[in-house]
């Protein structure tokens, strides 16, 4: 297979094939799920993932027995990245799903010529005819099968599956509340910024529009940003009664203890 066609089989669907559902020992579940949670967009986590990944970007790859395939990992796996990104994108899809596959591109005598990353998508094992191929599902629809003998697998958290290391669901409880906790504070602070209170009026039986425009009135006149003195003047026919707002937020050390549960999952 030359470079184009390798390209075209990879992302354009010419490599789908359809088999059975491959057969695990113990009869787990032969599928994998990326990690539902935005486990990168969470700023704790990617600072571990990134921490890694500049890591293991600094290695030097060591093929004894192939110095063309060592030149190529350390040069230009692929077309779209030189060996210190191909090292970085292996680490970081290896933190984020606990599952790197990457596709070896070969010519017609078998030679490895490019390395591909397979990116973030569920996956399927399935038999064909006796052997193992995983089938990946992209998320244009687009769907690629490569045979394990021409992929390099990663695996960590390897426990459950016979071919895929397990998710990251144990973090998931750390990430969510780290996340409550940060829009708990943001809320807070906007609850607090702005006055708060009951209007009441003097006036006996005021209508609901009355009620309504009168309130109104007093919002534009001295709770916009326009009224920077924070001083508001009332006269005998209404009176306002301020409310104190104190909400409760997550303290430093609570804080502190969630990401440190992150740091520790990540070692």
């Amino acid at each position: 297979m030359n470079f184009r066609g390798a390209i075209t089989a990879l992302f354009g669907g010419k490599r789908e094939q359809t088999g059975t559902a491959w057969r695990e020992i113990g009869q787990y579940n032969s599928y994998f799920a990326p990690y539902s949670g935005d486990l990168y967009g969470n700023d704790v986590a990617r600072s571990c993932i990134r921490t890694l990944a500049e890591h293991t970007s600094k290695a030097n790859a060591i093929v004894r027995q192939d110095q063309a395939l060592e030149k190529m990992i350390r040069l230009r796996p692929n077309l779209y990245m030189n060996g210190k990104d191909f090292l970085y994108k292996c680490r970081t899809l290896y933190e984020i799903n606990n599952t790197v596959f990457i596709f070896i591109n070969r010519d017609e005598r078998g030679k490895p010529v490019s390395l591909y990353p397979i990116p973030h998508c569920p996956a399927e094992a399935v038999d064909v005819g006796g052997r193992l191929f995983i089938k990946f599902t992209f998320v244009d629809g687009t769907r690629f099968s490569a045979s394990w003998n021409d992929l390099a697998v990663l695996r960590k958290d390897y426990n459950k599956s016979d071919i895929f290391g397990d998710s990251n669901t144990a973090i998931t409880t750390n990430l969510g509340l780290l996340d409550t906790t940060g829009q708990g504070m943001a809320n807070a602070i906007k609850s607090t910024a702005n006055l708060r209170g009951i209007l009441k009026s003097t006036k006996a039986m005021l209508s609901d529009d009355d009620i309504k425009r009168q309130k109104d009135r007093f919002v534009a006149d001295y709770l916009s940003l326009e009224n920077s003195s924070g001083i508001a003047m009332l006269d005998s026919t209404v009176d306002f009664k301020p409310v104190d707002v104190k909400p409760e937020i997550a303290t430093y050390e609570h804080i502190g203890q969630l990401r440190e549960n992150i740091y520790r999952y990540f070692g």
